[in-house]
């Protein structure tokens, strides 16, 4: 069971799940809507996508050698300070309709989600004590991801519906 999981266990679930929720509300479905509104035409969603895949791609070796040399907590650290400038591009970004710091950011957090999608099994493996309870928690955890990438849409309809507000859609 989730509750009775070590600290460490339940701190990687629920971060893995507030990550994806994250990802789902910035970049997500809306994401390709917002990139329509604002440029008339749906072929940027697909550049944007292009340059995440093939950023991620590039960068799956040279982030796992990064895993093996040094501790996962120490890089998993450091990715923060990642994840927070990737944010901070689509904090500015996004208001202003700036593109290329809302590509930028986009970029970014790809590589910010890579680093964490590759570190965090490998990172439970290493608290758990057994076979089972590794299975159990690659399990919770693949739980935790799909209950973040259902949350996100979630909080934006909700979000919607309080404000009532879809004056970004004109």
């Amino acid at each position: 069971s989730v509750c009775t999981a070590p600290l460490e266990v339940r701190l990687v679930l629920l971060s893995m799940t507030l990550l994806q929720a994250a990802t789902e509300i910035s970049v997500g479905a809306l994401f390709d809507a917002y990139l329509l509104i604002i440029l008339g035409t749906n072929s940027m969603v697909g550049a944007v996508e292009t340059g995440k895949g093939l950023t991620t791609l590039l960068l799956a070796i040279p982030l796992g050698w990064t895993l093996d040399k040094w501790s996962i907590p120490r890089v998993l650290r450091y990715n923060t300070l990642v994840g927070c400038l990737g944010a901070l591009c689509l904090l500015l970004g996004y208001p202003s309709d700036t593109l290329w710091l809302v590509i930028t950011g986009c970029i970014i957090l790809a590589i910010h989600n890579q680093l964490v999608v590759t570190a965090f099994p490998v990172l439970l493996s290493q608290t758990s004590t057994s076979r089972t309870l590794n299975s159990v928690a690659q399990a919770n955890l693949q739980s935790a991801s799909s209950a973040g990438r259902t949350l996100g849409p979630l909080f934006q309809l909700v979000l919607i519906g309080i404000t009532r507000n879809a004056h970004w859609t004109e």
